[in-house]
């Protein structure tokens, strides 16, 4: 395992609250345990320092939290000037999610383009979950015609079963007239099928749009009155052009902008950036 400063488990960094005044060419870095992060956060008065650099001159500098009141942010030279008074809001905040979210919100995670993930919702594991088919419902050749008719990869599978066994041209007729024996197996087969990942690039256009943490997403918008999505800045796509078969929600604003319409308006969402 790797041992290095790097490696360090996320909920164990500090927290690294960066301020700048003046002309933004002069700022100071005050780090922070997580535990001393949280009595910030809860109002207590916290002070601390740290070094700074102007002009070619090494001078200290001292934070104060919370002295007037919950969320301010006072920073004063060894000299006693005041040299930064605002709130936390003004600061650029690393190692932590500032601000947090609502308690009971609903995340969502912001790729670059805007297309909007729901945290808390994975991609299907296997094929049973991405058709909503449990192998188990599959026992006899009834039950695997029912399923292919509803099902194209399913019955894309059994069409290539059939060429392998050299039935008929017709999938059902070729299923009724197999063996007792020979059905056991074919269930067996697509039973197994079921509970492996499906093979997205094959069968993506075929899995419900609903699946997985994108198309979670677009459901949970998809029914937001239309001034809704608008005042949070949520775009429903529906096919990017004819033919698309690209479905999401996107935020087309900027995600800290979002949250704030969201506190004010009540809308009990949150979204947070992601991966690039």
């Amino acid at each position: 395992m790797d041992s290095s400063p790097n490696s360090a488990p996320r909920n164990s960094r500090p927290v690294s609250i960066r301020l700048s005044w003046g002309a933004g060419d002069v700022g100071a870095t005050f780090r922070f345990t997580r535990a001393k992060w949280r009595r910030i956060l809860a109002g207590e008065v916290v002070e601390s320092s740290t070094w700074c650099w102007y002009e070619g001159r090494r001078f200290r500098v001292g934070a104060r939290f919370n002295s007037s009141g919950k969320g301010d942010l006072y920073v004063g030279g060894d000299d006693c000037s005041g040299l930064f008074s605002g709130t936390l809001d003004d600061a650029t905040i690393t190692g932590v999610e500032y601000p947090e979210p609502p308690l009971g919100a609903t995340i969502f995670e912001v790729l670059e383009a805007g297309t909007l993930l729901m945290e808390g919702v994975e991609l299907p594991d296997t094929r049973a979950e991405a058709y909503d088919l449990d192998p188990k419902s599959l026992e006899d050749a009834g039950d695997l015609i029912r399923a292919a008719e509803d099902c194209p990869p399913l019955e894309r599978h059994l069409d290539r079963e059939r060429d392998a066994a050299g039935g008929t041209p017709d999938v059902a007729g070729w299923l009724e007239s197999l063996s007792t024996r020979a059905l056991r197996t074919v269930i067996r087969d697509v039973r197994q099928w079921l509970r492996e990942e499906p093979d997205w690039a094959q069968e993506d256009d075929y899995i419900p749009r609903t699946s997985g943490p994108q198309g979670a997403a677009l459901e949970f918008f998809r029914d937001w009155d239309s001034d809704e999505l608008l005042a949070l800045g949520v775009r429903i796509v529906e096919g990017e052009h004819p033919g698309s078969t690209f479905y999401a929600a996107e935020l087309v604003r900027d995600p800290a902008a979002a949250n704030a319409t969201s506190a004010r308006r009540g809308f009990g969402v949150w979204f947070r950036r992601g991966a690039t």
